[in-house]
């Protein structure tokens, strides 16, 4: 596809570069082959005058390799924990960090149905507004043959922001309820959406246990890690000889390890 002297780019490398999936695939082809020809053009000429041989390189790359061999080293020995931790372990310390664990937006947790039928949509608000249990309304539904080919899908308990719920116009809709309350069947572009609000968390509230469970296992995964990182170089403290030598002034002090 392009060569340089005795270098030589193939149309597998120049792909293995771009991203096929954006944009024109020839139009970063051209670009990308222009890139690697002035690139090596230059790495050309550092090589004749020596310049890929020099001190400086071959210290700039013996630091690459410690870090790049540093990073894998801890990616294959202590970054690669991710084995579970109990439940109740978690709902310990989100006791114990309650305060901290607030919301970042405001969340609502809701039950959704959504179905294909405006008249078994409206019936089946109306079946919740009058008292009836969200699960048993549900399950109603599902027993009654005439009407269970209706509902496409069903969530209970589920939290959402602004961001999160699909169609984003529901959000619109739970503003104007509260908790326990049920919207009306609202049109959407896969059916009727019927929504109750179950509980609303205004922004830097406390966070249920539910909705932090993901950052606290992220926390306890991240302390778990770092513990097990003092581990490792406590080890390996003792398994190598450690000098430390500095100048302060005109002293020398020695710190052996």
């Amino acid at each position: 596809m392009a060569r340089v002297g005795s270098d030589t780019l193939t149309l597998d490398e120049a792909l293995s570069h771009i991203d096929t999936t954006r944009g024109d695939r020839n139009v970063q082809l051209r670009q990308y082959i222009a890139s690697w020809i002035n690139s090596d053009l230059l790495f050309q000429e550092a090589r004749r005058k020596g310049v890929d041989n020099s001190e400086n390189v071959n210290n700039q790359l013996e630091e690459i390799r410690r870090q790049l061999a540093n990073q894998s080293y801890l990616e294959q020995y202590v970054y690669h924990d991710t084995a579970a931790i109990p439940d109740d372990t978690l709902r310990a310390y989100f006791e114990r960090h309650a305060a901290e664990l607030v919301v970042p937006e405001d969340v609502k947790q809701l039950n959704i149905a959504l179905l294909n039928s405006r008249e078994k949509a409206s019936a089946f608000a109306a079946s919740v507004s009058q008292g009836t249990p969200w699960n048993a309304s549900i399950a109603a539904l599902m027993k009654d043959t005439g009407s269970a080919s209706t509902l496409v899908s069903a969530s209970g308990g589920k939290y959402y922001t602004s961001h999160t719920i699909v169609p984003q116009e529901l959000w619109r809709v739970t503003q104007s309820l509260a908790p326990s309350e049920v919207s009306f069947p609202v049109k959407t572009g896969s059916g009727y959406v019927v929504v109750q609000v179950l509980r609303t968390y205004k922004q830097g509230a406390s966070s249920p246990f539910e909705l932090a469970r993901d950052e606290i296992i992220q926390r306890m995964l991240l302390d778990r890690r770092r513990k097990k990182y003092d581990e490792l170089l406590a080890t390996l403290h003792h398994r190598y000889s450690v000098q430390v030598y500095f100048s302060s002034s005109n002293d020398s002090v020695a710190n052996h390890e």
